[in-house]
């Protein structure tokens, strides 16, 4: 695959990201300097191996629960099928759990102590499963190591983007020119629940229509859907796992991209070659894996037609890799 930032860095409008994807949007995008892309160097820090992650140190010392005691018994985490309003509802009165994430309009996250989970579970009636990861974020019980949170996020600035980089700090717009405020703003996002729903919801009353995700998986992609329903929208995801992001890009129909208010008043067979065009220069620049390339995206390469397209990818099913 292809790193998928530079190919939208000249096209995108804005961003936002889920969690601690935040910080790898500021990265991405060139708001902070020398700093990972991606979480992995951030969870193999002593702070997320022992404290948040691992033995989840933190919580047994804020619940006077032993060492000895497993992490099964201590901390568990669930994505609940319902509303975050219901879920609020049925956990008054159980203490030890916290909702961290809502994620769309029927999907939320609860973590906390496992009996506690399950009772709120039990009251709402929902269907449920356990969260494929099982970290202490998005709850107070992040505050007592906030200025260990906020000095992990504490890079050089580079030259703002021109771009609407959108927080879950206050669901507004990053301040990109308080070098002082910004580490502690992100590092406050993690103590708090995350509305990854009332995100969609401000980009899109923003005027947002396409959402690209740049990531994994398509879970953010398929919140993003569940949010807007029916209103007019495009979301795809163009990093998921083993997937080429300029297989994905080339998807999506050019004039979705955006190309000014007035597209539709154009020629609009006219526009679409021109934008036909554009994407070629953009796939050929790039360059395709023979091996691994789709038949669209093959397409897009000069001199290879639809049918040379399907035949090579005929051939290569047939014989094996070039």
């Amino acid at each position: 695959g292809i790193p998928a930032e530079p190919l939208f860095r000249s096209v995108i409008d804005g961003a936002f990201g889920y969690s601690l994807g935040e910080g790898s949007m500021l990265a991405s995008t060139g708001m902070w300097r020398n700093s990972p892309a991606n979480d992995a160097a951030i969870m193999a820090t002593p702070l997320f191996r022992e404290q948040l992650c691992g033995p989840k140190r933190m919580v047994r010392q804020a619940w006077g629960v032993a060492e000895d005691v497993p992490d099964r018994e201590l901390w568990s985490t669930h994505v609940l099928l319902a509303g975050a309003e219901q879920v609020r509802a049925a956990m008054r009165g159980v203490e030890r759990v916290h909702l961290t994430h809502v994620n769309a309009p029927e999907e939320v996250v609860i973590a906390g102590a496992p009996e506690s989970c399950r009772e709120v579970i039990a009251r709402v009636g929902c269907r449920s499963a356990k969260a494929p990861a099982n970290h202490v974020l998005h709850c107070e019980l992040v505050d007592p190591v906030m200025p260990e949170l906020t000095a992990l996020a504490d890079y050089p600035l580079g030259e703002p983007p021109d771009l609407e980089l959108l927080t879950a700090y206050d669901y507004g717009d990053v301040d990109t020119y308080d070098t002082a405020g910004l580490a502690s703003r992100v590092a406050a996002t993690l103590a708090r629940t995350l509305d990854f729903e009332r995100l969609t919801r401000v980009a899109y009353d923003r005027g947002y229509r396409f959402f690209v995700e740049v990531g994994p998986n398509a879970t953010c992609t398929r919140w993003i859907d569940q949010t807007l329903g029916a209103q007019p929208h495009l979301a795809v995801s163009i990093g998921r796992r083993l997937a080429d992001p300029l297989a994905e890009l080339v998807k999506i129909d050019p004039k979705s991209i955006g190309v000014g208010q007035y597209q539709h008043d154009m020629n609009q067979k006219r526009l679409g070659e021109a934008l036909e065009g554009v994407v070629e220069d953009c796939v050929n620049k790039v360059g395709v894996d023979l091996n691994t390339a789709s038949a669209p995206l093959l397409e897009y390469v000069s001199g290879i037609s639809k049918a040379l397209a399907k035949n090579i990818v005929a051939y290569r099913e047939e014989n094996g890799a070039f």
